[in-house]
């Protein structure tokens, strides 16, 4: 079985720091066989920022659809978007 890459594009809501979001993230992912291969925050304006999230899993039907049911959930992130995916 092949692997994906994710580019996710994730606004913060300014309650967590962006490392704590990831730290969760990771715990909660690797169930999936996902890994946060990278992240960088970004400013965007007005004190607010986004997280650019790098994943890599399995490429399985629904792995995407679990990896945003868990970014929806987690606290601290108020909206997201996949930007990217591809096969690697």
């Amino acid at each position: 079985m092949g692997k994906i890459g994710m580019v996710f594009r994730a606004i913060l809501d300014g309650e967590r720091k962006a490392i704590d979001i990831v730290k969760e993230l990771k715990e909660k992912l690797g169930g999936l066989e996902v890994e946060v291969a990278d992240y960088r925050e970004e400013p965007i304006g007005f004190g607010v920022s986004q997280l650019m999230i790098f994943l890599v899993g399995p490429d399985n039907e629904d792995v995407s659809d679990r990896v945003e049911q868990i970014l929806g959930e987690t606290k601290g992130i108020s909206s997201f978007e996949l930007d990217r995916i591809s096969r690697i």
